[in-house]
């Protein structure tokens, strides 16, 4: 494995009066951060751990942040919410800054955009989305800020998360490797492999996640974030995309089309120097898809390719009923197709949000269950191919993935997003959500209809069935 090496960063941590979880500087605070950041850790502090405010400044303020913790007189100080082993900014590059002024669905019908909830406990501040490379040699990082450009504009351009991008920041960090991913394995940044017929990614085993924590982590010292804000040991605020070059890509040399490729996966990789500290990463390609995965803590929605007795015996009492719902396990499936049961059933036609028949039920087959398990819509950018089938195609193999969440998914991931931020409820978010935010998110942002409106058909071009719930 070919990494860089940690570079010794020696840190005071202290109590700061201004808070800045995830480099939201003001403008004044960004530039005495610019101009004084080499002289130690007050003129650090005051460009690194300012208030929220105007992106403007913000992006001053990282790079402020950055020279304070390297500076030479006196002791750097960081920020406590952030991890900051950073001495060589050019490893790591800002290339979305999000304002922290969001539009919240609790104060509708105004849009005004407010701040991001007041931090306590190391809450609030944004989302850093930490892209990095591999199997992307030094001189092809280029490509990679170029394939990272492209996986951004993808990003922002996907409902919801382009309605809330001002709550993000995205970032590259540049790791090279010494070779490009293989068949096998190679001297990468990560280590990771291609499957033996080199269409995707292996699943790493077990010694393979603990090398790609080395990796990612090592990655992460070279990027202010806040490690505080957990669900277990999950960083909330904190979602890592690793791309990996395809190295026979036609278009090297074309900025507009990607080189990243391969079938890829999610996995929670930990700290290797702090095991109660682990990170979601979404690898390789189907982007928003993975994404939806980390991010979101989205489940697959297609069928598996065999009949799985466990998901027929699977309770809808394990934690997926709406008596104990809660934020870590309501999710894009169910164990009962009962209405009632149906952790989507205030979409339900006539539940009050929206009327259209047919589109929002209980669909036969989720979470790799051919039977035991029902998702929400027909057709789902966190479905696939897989063991799908329709009456054409009882051998499965249909493609049930649209470009876009279906509506269930969309509010999951913003309930995913506002948990995130610190701006529900500590006590119980999955009622604060519903309770405080969800009737006037759909007012602000009505369902959508898939297939522009058209009704969807299956590969006999016949209307497929919907299969109500009880």
């Amino acid at each position: 494995m070919n990494v860089l090496p940690i570079r010794s960063v020696s840190v005071a941590v202290f109590a700061v009066a201004m808070w800045g979880c995830s480099g939201d500087d003001s403008a004044s605070g960004g530039t005495s951060g610019v101009t004084s950041g080499g002289t130690g850790g007050a003129s650090g502090a005051s460009g690194g751990s300012g208030g929220s405010a105007a992106a403007s400044g913000g992006a001053a303020g990282v790079a402020g942040g950055l020279s304070g913790a390297g500076g030479t007189a006196g002791s750097p100080s960081v920020d406590p919410c952030k991890h900051a082993n950073v001495e060589d900014p050019s490893i790591a590059k800002l290339i979305h800054q999000g304002s922290g002024m969001i539009d919240t669905p609790k104060d509708h019908p105004s849009t005004t955009p407010v701040p991001i909830a007041s931090p306590a406990s190391c809450l609030g501040g944004k989302i850093d989305i930490v892209i990095m490379p591999e199997g992307y040699k030094a001189d092809e990082l280029v490509r990679f800020e170029q394939d990272a450009a492209l996986w951004l504009k993808e990003f922002l351009s996907l409902s919801p998360y382009k309605e809330y991008r001002e709550a993000f920041n995205v970032w590259t960090v540049r790791l090279p490797s010494k070779e490009h991913v293989a068949v096998g394995g190679s001297d990468t940044a990560f280590g990771m492999a291609l499957t033996s017929n080199g269409s995707g990614v292996a699943f790493p085993t077990a010694p393979d996640l603990v090398d790609m924590g080395k990796a990612f982590f090592q990655g992460l010292s070279y990027v202010p974030v806040n490690r505080q804000h957990k669900q277990g040991s999950v960083l909330q605020q904190v979602v890592g995309v690793v791309l990996v070059l395809k190295p026979t890509c036609s278009n090297l040399s074309d900025p507009t089309k990607a080189c990243d490729g391969f079938s890829g996966w999610t996995r929670t990789p930990q700290d290797p120097s702090d095991s109660t500290v682990a990170v979601k990463v979404a690898v390789a390609q189907n982007r928003m898809h993975e994404l939806g995965h980390a991010l979101s803590q989205l489940k697959d929605e297609y069928r598996d390719d065999q009949f799985d007795d466990g998901c027929l015996n699977a309770s809808k009492y394990a934690g997926y009923n709406p008596t104990n719902y809660s934020i870590s396990n309501i999710g894009n499936y169910s164990y009962s197709n009962q209405a009632s049961d149906l952790p989507w059933a205030h979409l339900l036609d006539g539940a009050g949000i929206q009327s259209t028949p047919g589109l929002i039920g209980a669909y036969q087959g989720s979470y790799g269950c051919w039977e035991g398990a029902w998702r929400p819509e027909y057709r789902c950018l966190m479905n696939g191919t897989h063991g799908n089938s329709d009456s054409c195609n009882p051998g499965g193999g249909v493609s049930l993935r649209q470009g876009d969440f279906c509506n269930w998914c969309r509010e999951l991931a913003v309930l995913r997003i506002f948990d995130a931020l610190g701006m529900l409820d500590t006590k119980d978010p999955l009622k604060d959500w519903s309770d405080s935010y969800r009737s006037n998110y759909w007012k602000q942002y009505p369902v959508t209809l898939p297939n522009a409106g058209m009704p969807i058909v299956d590969s006999c071009k016949a209307p497929k069935p919907f299969e109500a719930p009880l």
